[in-house]
């Protein structure tokens, strides 16, 4: 009879301890998957909100970058303006192309070039011919050609960008004589305002990418098919644009890639 009492007794002790581990084991097992939930949906949550904060940041840059250009353009457009309505009038009373119209916008051009960063002058008749120039650019006079007739047709200002090995933005003025339009002032400027003006603003890095010319040089990319025509940072950049393959599709919604270097990975965005 008591080794009967004493295996009973054996046996409900071990039940009971059974009994315990397996409700401490489920809670732990709950808990696990609790946490582990918990876990991915902060996860996901952080994740969420960085690839957010990261598009609003994208989106910021790309817009900044409009901003500086369009500002930097129409500020072009208003220099060509006021040089326009300065005493050009009465130097198109002379005969065109005298004496008189280039000393007149000689005694400009020195602060132009100097003060105002402009790189060329041309100034043309109503008809379309040169009646003088300043470092002009001879690779974008026929695009300067259909510019002038509109403005000239339209009677008022325009701003254009042309990018062959250079990038340099044109702005064109009427001029005004007696109530009618009786020439065109086209000036000139390069982009490096637009790259340094944007990477002190932002702190980011501006490229511009132009069709590939005859010359391959460091600034080609043969993969792409264009050429580096202007780049801030080039030392730190230049190595990044070699690696690209592809460029995203334009109008993409995924219109950036992430390009590796040096253990590092840099996001490059496209407008």
């Amino acid at each position: 009879m008591p080794d009967s009492r004493s295996s009973s007794s054996s046996r409900s002790t071990i039940r009971f301890l059974s009994l315990k581990w397996k409700v401490l084991l489920t809670l732990g097992m709950v808990m696990l998957s609790v946490n582990g939930t918990l876990s991915w949906l902060h996860f996901r949550d952080l994740k969420t909100r960085f690839e957010g904060q990261r598009t609003d940041l994208r989106e910021r840059l790309i817009s900044e970058a409009i901003a500086v250009r369009t500002d930097s353009a129409l500020r072009l457009q208003t220099q060509a303006s006021l040089l326009a309505t300065v005493g050009a009038g009465s130097a198109f009373q002379s005969k065109p192309g005298s004496l008189k119209l280039r000393e007149h916008f000689d005694s400009y051009w020195p602060v132009l070039q100097l003060d105002l960063d402009i790189n060329s002058m041309k100034v043309y008749s109503r008809t379309g011919a040169t009646l003088a120039a300043w470092h002009a650019d001879a690779a974008s006079d026929i695009e300067q050609d259909d510019r002038v007739r509109a403005v000239v047709s339209q009677e008022r200002a325009l701003h254009w960008m042309h990018c062959r090995q250079i990038c340099t933005q044109f702005a064109a003025a009427p001029i005004l004589s007696a109530g009618r339009v009786a020439g065109v002032i086209v000036l000139g400027s390069s982009l490096g305002e637009v790259i340094v003006s944007f990477n002190r603003l932002s702190g980011a890095d501006l490229g511009v990418l132009a069709p590939a010319g005859f010359v391959m040089d460091k600034n080609s990319l043969p993969n792409l098919g264009l050429q580096i025509v202007a780049l801030s940072g080039s030392e730190r950049n230049l190595p990044l644009l070699h690696q690209l393959k592809v460029l995203p599709p334009k109008q993409s919604k995924k219109n950036w890639q992430l390009v590796p270097y040096q253990g590092k990975q840099f996001e490059l965005s496209f407008v």
